[in-house]
């Protein structure tokens, strides 16, 4: 546990002082999910694709590069054990949305990403992951608003899996995440 909270301090830092890596972004990010009534808490940092594909009218696709730290935490299994899980994951998401943003400053998009995942445990609540990793799947919504674009507020569907690597394993779901990035430039 201590290894844990000592890379989620770490990540904190480095995102505080995002020249270091040259962020683009950071998130803090809460939300719910199954099994055994989750609460979700995690931590992210983004770097955008250069490239970008233009739809027309300020519309295109995009991308970014998304790294994340988070603590799972339910009411453990039928004997009270395996309560919590911590869970770092690298996703490449794909975005469409409004690349220019309207007048108003809003900016639309939705998107979505598959990348691996790692588990400091194996089991969390009655769900068996089956192994260390597994791949984070995200499926998400929102948009950017603020002078400079800069404010991010979405709304994701993530769920994990190994798709049938090791079997007799059960889903970790985050039903509903609100996550909120401030993006550095």
């Amino acid at each position: 546990m201590r290894l844990t909270r000592l890379l989620i301090v770490s990540l904190l830092i480095s995102l505080i002082n995002g020249s270091a890596w040259a962020l683009d972004g950071f998130t803090l990010a809460y939300g719910q999910g199954s099994p055994n009534h989750l609460n979700i808490y995690m931590v992210g940092a983004q770097w955008d694709w250069d490239t970008k594909l233009n739809f027309g009218d300020g519309w295109g696709m995009t991308g970014l590069w998304n790294f994340d730290a988070g603590y799972w935490t339910g009411r453990g299994d039928q004997t009270g054990n395996n309560r919590a899980i911590t869970i770092f994951s690298f996703t490449p998401n794909l975005v469409i949305g409004k690349l220019t943003p309207f007048a108003n400053g809003w900016a639309p998009y939705i998107g979505a990403g598959v990348g691996p995942a790692f588990y400091t445990h194996h089991q969390l609540g009655d769900a068996k992951l089956g192994s260390w990793w597994g791949f984070q799947n995200d499926f998400f919504a929102g948009t950017r608003f603020g002078d400079q674009s800069q404010y991010d507020f979405g709304y994701h569907y993530i769920f994990f899996s190994n798709y049938g690597i090791y079997k007799n394993t059960n889903r970790v779901t985050g039903n509903w995440i609100v996550a909120f990035t401030y993006h550095l430039t």
